[in-house]
């Protein structure tokens, strides 16, 4: 297990994401250079990701599911289709298994802000677990224990160290970590200024950094003596330049930690059956495991420098060698990694987001609280007055009801979907599906509930305001809810992902929706708008769904919005909703895809 240290902005875990090719790519704002190797070859980026899983800091997973089921999706999505169901639960038990995730634990749902669930230390581990159904080789960890107490860091940590010990090779950058925690890592790469400061046998650090004159009190912890020691402190002047000659000096002989890594690496002693990892490459195989690419040692290499144009850690260079055999777990084994056909994508997906629509309990009540009382409130105002009224009584309540739907359909996704962003993006990132499985999946999984929201709507309102009286009418009436609703939804999804943050999506979304309903017919009318502003009623979604309402009431085209019939109206919201939904897998697909420098 290599641990990557070093104070706040010493280059960890742009190290790490360089090794673990996951280094952001932003033309103008970073550039790479230098070379990774993979068993002494050029790194592919393809057949890498075969070899690597990397677990991002944020523990962002859905809360509706339990455990299990977070496991086993990631399974049936990344395994090779030609793994029976029988082997891919067998894989999500032993995953459980290795993690210490007990069956309790397992049929726990994750929960979240507003629902129960697992602590914040199994939170984590689920989240390793998700990349490991893969059984890859490296595992690269961003900061695993932040967020956990002293009890559940240390006991994150030992889950790290049987990972290391079952064969797997485990990088992870760690902050600070308590002594007992220091003393489960094999090797130590402390950085400091973006600089190597060490590298070789954790050990041995104690040892090499007193050969240069700074001593580590007794009993004291070494990894908050080497964070103080390799720490720049902003002021005063005289203290931070202090600061640089010491990390220039420790940098210049960071090369005879590789030396003494060498020669001390048989004396690390790792947990029994676990791998002693060194500059001289010692390693030993626990007996009985697997190993997926041949004997021998592999080596994960790079020699690299990084910069940023914004004044980040400049000139970071250094060299990572891990000798460790590249075994796999006792569940049965993976060959290959070719990912399932879009169907198969499509239906776990699907059946993933058909789940967790009907565990959103809170969210599903306060939807039909608001429907319920929202149809209510506006039969009791303009009670029976359809049934004798004519264009001028009717008209107000038509597009009154179109403004609720509206707005329900825009927060619904709004407030919504930024919780799932980050998800997504973590999913996208370790390509765990085609981008199109999961947004078709995901459109198609919420049409039958704003269908049954919008039929509640229309049975306790239609009725009560005496709108035309026949089962033809009310059908379509509820079609042209429907459409319009969805309609809603799908610009409100496809601005917020779209916009780079879920606060400038909550912005931009109530004043798109509001332009429309400027533009829908009622508040002006096509004549009074000006010539230059025209266009927006055609773009406006209420302008047709106002339309085909109007025209289902009156059929003899009395308060006709537009030259169209009601199901012209209804094709044009059609057209409409799939531009929006177009417009968002675009957005989906190209503005927030993960982009990662491939230079190295």
């Amino acid at each position: 297990m290599v641990a990557i240290m070093g104070a706040s902005g010493s280059g960890k875990t742009t190290l790490l994401n360089l090794l673990a090719g996951r280094l952001p790519s932003a033309p103008g704002v970073t550039s790479a250079s230098g070379s990774v190797r993979v068993n002494g070859s050029p790194r592919d980026g393809t057949t890498f990701k075969q070899l690597a899983a990397y677990v991002v800091q944020d523990s962002s997973l859905f809360a509706h599911l339990t455990v299990r089921e977070t496991l086993a999706f990631s399974a049936r999505l990344r395994l090779p289709p030609s793994l029976a169901a029988a082997d891919v639960d067998a894989r999500v038990d032993a995953v459980c298994a290795e993690l210490g995730l007990s069956p309790a634990v397992s049929a726990t749902r994750i929960g979240g802000p507003f629902e129960r669930g697992i602590s914040g230390g199994e939170r984590k581990r689920v989240t390793i677990g998700v990349e490991l159904v893969t059984d890859p080789s490296l595992l690269f960890l961003d900061e695993p224990t932040t967020g956990l107490d002293a009890f559940n860091a240390l006991a994150m940590m030992g889950t790290l160290r049987r990972l290391a010990s079952s064969g797997r090779s485990v990088v992870a950058t760690i902050h600070q970590p308590r002594s007992a925690i220091y003393a489960m890592v094999d090797t130590l790469l402390l950085l400091a200024g973006g600089r190597v400061a060490y590298y070789g046998p954790a050990a041995g650090a104690v040892a090499h950094f007193a050969r240069l004159g700074f001593r580590c009190p007794p009993r004291f912890n070494p990894a908050d003596f080497f964070i103080d020691l390799t720490a720049v402190p902003s002021a005063p002047a005289a203290a931070a330049a202090a600061a640089a000659a010491r990390i220039r000096h420790l940098a210049r002989h960071a090369h005879s930690s590789r030396a003494a890594g060498a020669a001390s690496a048989v004396g690390v002693a790792p947990a029994e059956g676990g791998v002693a990892a060194g500059g001289g490459g010692v390693v030993r195989r626990p007996a009985g495991r697997r190993d997926l690419r041949g004997a021998g040692a592999h080596h994960l290499s790079s020699s690299s420098s990084h910069s940023s144009s914004r004044g980040g850690t400049p000139g970071m260079a250094g060299e990572v060698d891990k000798a460790a055999p590249v075994v796999a777990g006792d569940a049965p084994p993976i060959a290959g990694r070719r990912r399932p056909a879009w169907p198969r994508e499509f239906r776990i997906l699907l059946g993933r987001a058909a789940r967790l629509m009907v565990r959103e309990r809170r969210a599903n009540a306060i939807r039909a609280f608001q429907t319920i009382v929202f149809a209510t409130v506006l039969s009791l105002i303009w009670l029976n007055q359809g049934r004798d009224a004519g264009v001028a009584g009717v008209s107000g309540i038509l597009f009154v009801l179109l403004i609720n739907q509206s707005m329900l359909g825009t927060f619904s996704v709004i407030f919504v979907f930024p919780l799932e962003r980050a998800i997504i993006t973590r999913e996208r990132a370790a390509g765990t599906y085609r981008v199109s499985a999961y947004y078709i999946a995901k459109v198609l999984s919420e049409a039958p509930r704003t269908l049954l929201y919008n039929t509640v709507f229309s049975v306790i309102l239609y009725w009560c305001v005496g709108l035309r009286a026949s089962a033809a009418a009310f059908l379509f009436f509820i079609l042209a809810l429907w459409t319009t609703t969805m309609t809603a939804e799908a610009l409100a999804l496809s601005i917020s992902i779209a916009a780079p943050s879920p606060a400038a999506a909550m912005a931009l979304s109530p004043p798109a929706v509001i332009v429309s309903l400027l533009f829908g017919g009622f508040f002006i009318q096509g004549a009074r708008i000006p010539d230059w502003l025209g266009w927006l009623r055609w773009v406006s979604f209420v302008h047709y769904a106002y339309g085909a309402i109007m025209h289902n009431q009156f059929v003899d085209g009395v308060g006709a919005v537009n030259g169209l019939s009601r199901w012209g109206n209804v094709g044009a919201l059609a057209g409409l909703m799939v531009v929006f939904r177009a417009g968002g897998y675009v957005a989906l697909r190209t503005l927030r895809a993960p982009s990662f420098d491939r230079s190295v």
